[in-house]
This record gives C-alpha cells, sequence and structure tokens, in this order.
C-alpha cells in the first residue's frame, strides 16, 4: 500500500511540474524570441540546423559545450527544426528532474520532505524560465540530481552496474557543462573512501573503478576523438573555457562581459591584437592573461571572487547576455513566480534562508554528495563569473533542505514550540534580508545595461542570419527607440540598409553610433565604404587613415584605402598600401588583383600580368582578375591568350556585357568576324545601352558593305 501510495505521489509531481511548465510556454507564446531564438540560444539553434542540414557535425560544435547543440540536432532531425518540439521535449525533462527530486529527498529525509522539496522544484520560475529557452540549463539541473542520486545509490548498494551508469552520466554532465568535473572527480574520491571504510575487497573496488572509467569513455571517447579530428586537441572541454576564464577574473570583471555586442568584440579581438588567429594560440593567451592577473593583482583577484560570491547568493537573479525579469513582460506566470522589489528576490530569497535553516536542522543527516555539491559546484561558477542560469543546478538540493526546514517549522507549530518557530523564522527573515542588501551589481542597473533594448538587438541579429532584413531592420529600429545612443543597433542597421541602397541614411545611422564610440574601427571602416559608395571619396580616405591606425593588421582597410586613393589621382599612395596589404598577407588575391590594377593604370601591363596570375592562383574563379588579366594581355596584343581568359571569366559570370564586348574586340582582331558578331550581339542584348558594341556591329556592316 506506501509503495503504491509513493508511486502515485510521483506521478502527481511529474504531471504537477509538466502543468506547470504547459502553462508558461503557453503564457508566454507572446514572448517575441519565442520561436526566433537570440544569443546563446541563437547560436546552439544554427550548430543544429547546420548540422541537419549539412548532415555533419562541425568544429563549431566545440566552441561551447557539446552535448546541447548535438540533443537540438537530434531532435531538428526528427521534427523539421521544431522549437515547439524541443520545448515540449524541456517540458517532460522538468517533469523527470521534479520525480527524482522527490524520490532523492523521499530516500534522505523522508516522504514529507521529498514531496516538498519536489514541488519547489516543479513551481520554480527561474527553472521553469530556462526550460522554456533553448539553453542547457534544464539539463544540468537535471545531472545534478542524477549524479547525487547515483552516488549515494553507488555507496549503499556497491553496484558494480551502476558504477557504469555513472560513468556515463558522469560524462553527459561534463559534455553539458564542464562545473560538474570537479565534483563528479570528489565524488569518486568520496566512493572510494567509504567502500573502503566498509572492507569492500580491492578486486572488487578496481573492478567499479575500471566499469566506471569504461563507462565514462564509451560517451567521453567518441567525442574527445571527434574533437580531435576536427580541432586536433583531444578534450571534451569548449574553445570557450578560457575567455570565460578571463571574463571573470580581470580587473574590470562586472563590466566585461559575455553580453553581445562591442564588449564581447573587444574581448574575442584581443587576440588579433597580439598577432594571434589560431584558436589554440587564442586559448593560450587568454589563460596567461588570467594567471598573470591572478598573480600580479591577487587583493583584486580575491576581492572579484567575494563580490562574484554575493552576485551567486543574491536574492536577486543575475542577468548574463539576457534578464529573466524582463521576460515576465510577455507571462502573468512569470511575473507571479519570479520578481523582485526593494533588493529582495523571490524565490531565491526564500529558497536560501529555508535551505540554511534545513541544513542545520539536518546536520548529521545530510549525505556528503549532497554537501559536496552545495560546495563545490558553486566555487567553480564563482571562479568563472556569474548568471542566473548558472546557479540553477545547486536549486535541486538546496529545495530538498529547504523542504525539510518546512517540514521541521510544521512540527515545531504543531508540538507547540512556538518559540522556536518564531526563531526560525526570524532567522530567515534575517538571512532574506542579508542575501538582498548587496548591490545592486553592475549587470543589474539600468544605466549600464538595458536588456529590453538587447532583446530587440538580438532579435535583429536572429533575423539578419536567417535572411530576413526586412524583419532585422524593425528589430534593429525598436531597440534603437528604446536606447537611443545604442551603438551595435545603429551599426547593424545601417549594414542592412546600406545593401538596401539606403546610404544616406546608412550614414546617418553610423555618424550617430561614432558619437558614442568614436574609435570603432568597424564603425569607421563601414562608414567609409558606406562614404565612398556616394562619391565622398575624401571623407572615405580620412576614415580609412584612421582604421589603419586602430587595426594596423586588418588586410582589408589597406586595399579599401588604397581604393580610394587611386579613385581621386593619387596612385603612388595607393601602390604604397596595396603592398602592405601585400606584406602583411602575400597570398591576398584581391590585394594582388588592385595593384594589378595599379601596374595596368600605370602603363606596365607586364607587371599588372604577374600580379593577376598571382592573384588567381589563389581564387582561380575570381572573374574580375580574369578579366583584368584578359584585359592587360589584350593591350600588348596577346589577342588569342587574352580571349581564352575572357570565355572563363564568362563561364563564371555570362551575363557581363562588356566582357561579351572584350572578347568580341578580340575575335575582330584575330579576324574571327563571325564570333566577334556573335559576341556584340549577346552583349547588346544583355545591355541593349552599350553603345561600344553598336559602333563595332556598325564598323563591321559597313565594311562588309564596301566589300
Amino acid at each position: 500500500m506506501l509503495k503504491s501510495s509513493g508511486f502515485w505521489v510521483g506521478v502527481t509531481v511529474f504531471l504537477l511540474a509538466i502543468l506547470v511548465r504547459g502553462v508558461y510556454i503557453y503564457d508566454s507564446s507572446d514572448n517575441p524570441t519565442f520561436d526566433t531564438p537570440i544569443v546563446d540560444s541563437l547560436t546552439y539553434d544554427q550548430m543544429a540546423r547546420d548540422a541537419v542540414e549539412n548532415k555533419e557535425i562541425t568544429r563549431d560544435f566545440f566552441w561551447q559545450q557539446f552535448f546541447y547543440p548535438f540533443f537540438l540536432s537530434v531532435v531538428y532531425f526528427f521534427t523539421g527544426s521544431s522549437i515547439l518540439c524541443v520545448k515540449i521535449i524541456q517540458i517532460l525533462l522538468g517533469g523527470v528532474t521534479c520525480l527524482l527530486t522527490y524520490h532523492l529527498g523521499k530516500n534522505i529525509f523522508g516522504r514529507a520532505s521529498g514531496i516538498l522539496g519536489a514541488c519547489m522544484v516543479a513551481v520554480y520560475g527561474p527553472l521553469i524560465f530556462f526550460e522554456g529557452e533553448l539553453l542547457a540549463a534544464g539539463w544540468a539541473a537535471f545531472w545534478a540530481v542524477v549524479l547525487i542520486t547515483l552516488f549515494l545509490k553507488v555507496a549503499k548498494d556497491k553496484s558494480i552496474k551502476l558504477c557504469f551508469t555513472l560513468g556515463i552520466c558522469g560524462a553527459l554532465s561534463i559534455l553539458t557543462r564542464p562545473n560538474f568535473i570537479p565534483f563528479l572527480a570528489i565524488g569518486c574520491i568520496w566512493m572510494i573512501v567509504v567502500w573502503v571504510r566498509e572492507r569492500v575487497g580491492f578486486r572488487k573496488l578496481i573492478l567499479a573503478l575500471l566499469t566506471l572509467m569504461i563507462g565514462f569513455w564509451i560517451v567521453a571517447g567518441p567525442v574527445a576523438s571527434l574533437n580531435y579530428r576536427l580541432t586536433h586537441r583531444f578534450s571534451l572541454l569548449p574553445d570557450t573555457g578560457s575567455i570565460n576564464l578571463y571574463i571573470g577574473n580581470n580587473p574590470d570583471f562586472e563590466a566585461v562581459s559575455i553580453r553581445p555586442g562591442l564588449k564581447w568584440k573587444e574581448i574575442t579581438s584581443l587576440p588579433l591584437k597580439h598577432g594571434i588567429h589560431k584558436i589554440d594560440e587564442a586559448r593560450h593567451f587568454f589563460n596567461e592573461k588570467t594567471f598573470k592577473y591572478v598573480r600580479t593583482q591577487p587583493i583584486s583577484f580575491l576581492k572579484g571572487l567575494f563580490r562574484k560570491s554575493l552576485q551567486f547568493i543574491s536574492s536577486r537573479e543575475m542577468p548574463g547576455n539576457i534578464d529573466v525579469y524582463l521576460f515576465a513582460k510577455w507571462s502573468c506566470l512569470l511575473r507571479l513566480l519570479v520578481w523582485k522589489g526593494n533588493g529582495f528576490g523571490f524565490p531565491f530569497g526564500l529558497l536560501l534562508p529555508l535551505t540554511i535553516l534545513g541544513t542545520f536542522f539536518n546536520w548529521r543527516r545530510i549525505p556528503v554528495p549532497v554537501l559536496l555539491f552545495l560546495i563545490v559546484y558553486p566555487a567553480t561558477v564563482i571562479l568563472t563569473h556569474i548568471e542566473a542560469r548558472y546557479r540553477i543546478p545547486v536549486i535541486v538540493p538546496m529545495c530538498i533542505l529547504a523542504g525539510t526546514a518546512l517540514v521541521k517549522i510544521t512540527e515545531m507549530l504543531r508540538t507547540g514550540h512556538w518559540h522556536k518557530a518564531l526563531l526560525a523564522i526570524m532567522i530567515m527573515a534575517g538571512t532574506a534580508f542579508l542575501c538582498s542588501t548587496a548591490g545592486p551589481f553592475y549587470s543589474e542597473q539600468a544605466e549600464n545595461i538595458n536588456y529590453e533594448a538587447e532583446l530587440y538587438f538580438g532579435l535583429g541579429d536572429s533575423f539578419g542570419k536567417q535572411g530576413q532584413t526586412e524583419e532585422a531592420i524593425k528589430a534593429y529600429s525598436t531597440a534603437i527607440e528604446i536606447r537611443n545612443d545604442y551603438t551595435e543597433a545603429h551599426h547593424n542597421l545601417g549594414f542592412l540598409l546600406i545593401h538596401q541602397g539606403k546610404i544616406q541614411s546608412a550614414i546617418s545611422h553610423y555618424e550617430t553610433a561614432l558619437k558614442s564610440a568614436p574609435e570603432n574601427a568597424g564603425l569607421l571602416r563601414d562608414l567609409g565604404q558606406a562614404l565612398f559608395l556616394t562619391g565622398n571619396t575624401g571623407e572615405a580616405i580620412d576614415c580609412y587613415r584612421k582604421v589603419v591606425q586602430l587595426e594596423p593588421k586588418k588586410i582589408d582597410t589597406y586595399i579599401n584605402l588604397g581604393n580610394a586613393l587611386l579613385k581621386v589621382g593619387q596612385p603612388s599612395e595607393a601602390f604604397k598600401y596595396y603592398s602592405e596589404a601585400i606584406e602583411l598577407e602575400p597570398d591576398n588575391a584581391e590585394a594582388n588583383n588592385n595593384i594589378g590594377n595599379f601596374f595596368a593604370m600605370q602603363g606596365q601591363p607586364d607587371k599588372a600580368i604577374v600580379h593577376y596570375e598571382i592573384s588567381l592562383k589563389i581564387n582561380p574563379t575570381n572573374a574580375k582578375a580574369l578579366n583584368n588579366l584578359a584585359n592587360a594581355l589584350a593591350s600588348l596584343g596577346k589577342f588569342r591568350q587574352a580571349s581564352e581568359k575572357y570565355k572563363e571569366a564568362l563561364q563564371i559570370n555570362p551575363n557581363n556585357a562588356k566582357v561579351h564586348f572584350s572578347l568580341g574586340k578580340c575575335f575582330e582582331q584575330c579576324e574571327e568576324i563571325d564570333k566577334a558578331v556573335a559576341e556584340y550581339t549577346k552583349a547588346l542584348a544583355i545591355d541593349p545601352k552599350l553603345h561600344w558594341a553598336r559602333r563595332a556591329l556598325d564598323r563591321i556592316r559597313q565594311k562588309e558593305i564596301t566589300k
């Protein structure tokens, strides 16, 4: 009877979790990012879609943690890339997490604590929110309860089969979030100590460890091997690990974040400024910067750890590149389950005091794996950087302990120990006050970050990558309406307007953006290109010169500057910048093509041909370079060779009227009049206004009449 009752309690908890999550998904469907993922969700979504479309896994899967984009790829493969199906699966995963929480709490502290803990997980707002996003937070919470449960079962039952399962789940947890590594390692040491204390045979202990390792490498081995094949690095860790470590450990760690925009671009471009182009070298670069900071500024480093610890235990949800509180705007349920006021944040501001009380009441009964997880996992997060979703995994054991606190307080009230219950409530109130007083932190201050503007900026990025230009323009415009000085939004909007031919509007946005970011090389470069297109070549040259000073190793800028100088009649200056581009990158096709143009203009076709041929060796399908080479050959009277190059150019771009005309001239010079007439006729069919071709045909006809 008791077993039957326990079964139905588990079913009820599971259904409650699914119901609440289902209501949230329905309630939040008006959220503009509901089926248009942004920021990290967009990255995962794109990786998964590309994998399904191309039927292969690329090295991008190892930029961040491998598991989640792989999970998305599998779901997309079977559902036609349905985001809604992903969310439904994650709803079910949340239900399983709650069910496992119930069983874990019941087995440790009793049925009532298990029920209360599972119900807390079922209605825990931040967890529900992140399970509704294309993010790995829900999976991380799931692995947390699975690993704790397995460690307890293995220590108790001494089962070899469970060791195998623990190895598999341990590998999957690390592939979901590397923060699990220390807990997994220390948990295994604890397990060995327990087995040795209980005099488990040496042979069985070795067999258990080997079985655990086999389970681990069955999952980890293929992934690490794939990583090695794609990146030449046999590892389970993502490429972003070193960047994340640097972000959380630098003199300005609160302002440096992984939010999209200029700050992130500045961070990722740091290695480039030091001449580092390879990912492996960039990873080493960030590690060195982090360790140098720790060595040379230990006081600042320790202050940073303290500051991040305060953020981790803050009652409020720390925003990262998205803000949980903003999304409550589109969900009544989320507004009920996640809110803040006067420094206090619900639900963590209530959960933490209850957890502390539960720990105090049950100190001797708390299993070591639970304590280890509550200590080790937060330490790994604090060592890097703090975001709301990164503390989600500790919520499960916290809810179980909080459930025990509620059971104890209820028992005090039932047995008439009012003074003890009152004292417990006062301790809770004091803890809630203390965990709400620190801050507001940098990421919470509206003057630093406007998350609603950033949401629409992220939407603009997402629409832009999907080729939905009009929607992207609307999203960027909305971001600018919310925050007029949004540099990145002005920049991206200008870029889209350029491609729509609205160059003056684009220039206006670039100039607005430069008011708040006057030293931004990307903005100056794009403004220079826009000015060049409108004929303001002098102003374009000024922009390019500034960019060269800011980014002295950027090849494109030297080429653009050379082109602009050539246009205003300064060929010697243009040659100087073309030469610098080639010096920086000798095998740059465009630079060689352009320097060939310079020699052609100077009446030195022989030298021009050398550079055109170098350009074509690098990029054989460059129609412009083929046409330029043909022109140079024709100027030397090598009409047969020139005609072959014109033909190659036309194979790439058959609708170029001028190339048809040039090929016709070559045929005419070779006295292949019928072929010449055919090419002139094709040129006119493509461009009826090409008067040179019409004159050439008239000339040929006149000669025929004269004959």
